[in-house]
């Protein structure tokens, strides 16, 4: 849904974005159209496998919500 990534970016200080990764197109799409409706334009969404997406690092915290059981 978006809503870790989205709340983060939220709470963020001046400078602070956040870049949230799923497999599901569906769900990045949703994702991405839940911030747009809440105004969150310091959060970006994108398909692919969280484990390539580091790639794009340097990053100063990851955050994992479920992804590794």
């Amino acid at each position: 849904t978006g809503a870790p990534a989205t709340w983060f970016a939220r709470i963020g200080g001046v400078g602070r974005t956040v870049a949230a990764v799923d497999f599901a197109p569906q769900a990045v799409a949703f994702a991405a159209a839940r911030a747009r409706k809440l105004g969150v334009a310091n959060v970006s969404f994108r398909v692919g496998d969280f484990a390539d997406a580091l790639a794009d690092g340097p990053f100063d915290a990851v955050v994992d919500m479920a992804s590794l059981q």
